[in-house]
């Protein structure tokens, strides 16, 4: 093109509008913004996170008079064990573009301050994403290897027999093997919501007030529900007519949803989906897709045997969350608290180079007082 800038161009200045960089990006993440605000948990040092807890009575019971009590020692306490994990979200800029070219009267935005809330928007998303899946090693029946990532609700919400949303079953937890020693007191038994064939079924109202009785205990119940934009939309038209016309607005948070008994369910829009689901290698995937089942005879929570289902269709997922039981920590350190490292220049260039950096973990105390289910679609 002769010439490079035409007359209009050369004599008119160029409009910037609004005064904002618009986020065509980034989505809302109800999950994690409960989780930042009522399950914080600091970490102040040490070698990792224990949580102590009971999982067998004492030994006693109906005797006759005379008769020789079992004074037998026996544990009746273990703990959970968990390591803090890490990460890193980096931001690189030339110093001829922040001090020379982005400066002045002429830089309507900072492109120092957008790379910056960039970065903290990504690694927020990052850990939301990852909180729905698991952090732990591959190996036995887990597919994929996460060891260095969080112990997100795939792994919490799990019974050691039955498949995750993500197809894995987790024999462990916080480092105890569950059904050995200590039983079934870290357990959560995902439920199937499908059909018997392995295909996607509807939501019916029974399957959620059973998943919620399941999560239930005295008077410690699920608080919060969380599933995907289809999958909200699917229990909404399952619940009672009049409850379409009772939507509510969690007051703290501003986050819609319908109510369930004392659990407000509500949508994220980084929950595990297969009609809303993502595979992003930049933040994470929170797609779903089939599941090989490998399960024989007839498992726990309602899962088709693999006679009638040779692959189940994970299609939409709901989490049922009792939000007292998680603690999502986070290191007391300042650099390590989502902070700056500061940049750092190359040996021989003008690039700059710093990471937002974080060392946290999500745990839950007692998995048996949550429970995911999987499988619906229409």
């Amino acid at each position: 093109m002769d010439p490079l800038v035409n007359a209009i161009n050369s004599i008119t200045y160029q409009e910037i509008w609004p005064n904002q960089i618009t986020d065509n990006f980034f989505k809302a993440i109800p999950f994690f913004t409960y989780l930042r605000d009522k399950c914080i948990v600091d970490f102040s040092g040490g070698t990792y996170q224990q949580y102590a807890f009971l999982y067998q009575p004492t030994i006693g019971g109906f005797y006759a008079p005379g008769s020789s009590f079992n004074i037998a020692l026996v544990d009746q306490i273990a703990a959970q064990q968990f390591r803090e994990r890490y990460i890193e979200q980096n931001v690189t800029v030339l110093m001829e573009d922040i001090k020379v070219r982005n400066s002045g009267e002429n830089a309507v935005f900072s492109l120092l301050d957008a790379y910056m809330s960039n970065a903290m928007m990504t690694i927020n998303t990052q850990v939301a994403i990852a909180a729905w899946r698991h952090g732990q090693a591959s190996g036995g029946s887990v597919a994929d290897d996460r060891s260095t990532a969080i112990n997100g609700l795939s792994e919490a919400l799990n019974d050691g027999s039955v498949y995750s949303w993500d197809g894995n079953i987790f024999t462990s937890y916080g480092g105890q093997t569950r059904n050995g020693a200590i039983g079934a007191t870290l357990n959560s038994t995902p439920r199937w919501l499908g059909l018997t064939s392995g295909g996607g079924g509807k939501i019916t109202y029974e399957q959620l007030e059973d998943m919620y009785q399941t999560a239930t205990q005295g008077n410690l119940s699920p608080d919060l529900a969380v599933t995907s934009k289809r999958g909200l939309t699917l229990i909404k038209n399952t619940l009672q007519v009049q409850q379409r016309f009772g939507q509510e607005t969690d007051p703290r948070y501003g986050f819609e949803g319908v109510r369930l008994n004392k659990m407000l369910i509500t949508k994220d829009d980084y929950a595990p989906s297969a009609y809303y689901g993502v595979n992003d290698a930049r933040l994470g995937n929170y797609t779903t897709g089939t599941i090989t089942n490998a399960l024989t005879g007839t498992p726990a929570g309602q899962f088709p045997n693999m006679t009638n289902a040779p692959t189940l269709t994970v299609g939409e997922v709901i989490f049922m969350i009792n939000t007292d039981t998680w603690m999502f920590r986070i290191s007391t350190d300042p650099m390590y608290r989502f902070g700056f490292t500061g940049f750092k220049p190359a040996q021989d260039n003008t690039q700059l180079s710093g990471q937002v950096l974080a060392a946290l973990n999500l745990e839950c105390v007692a998995p048996r007082l949550n429970i995911h289910g999987f499988g619906f679609t229409s």
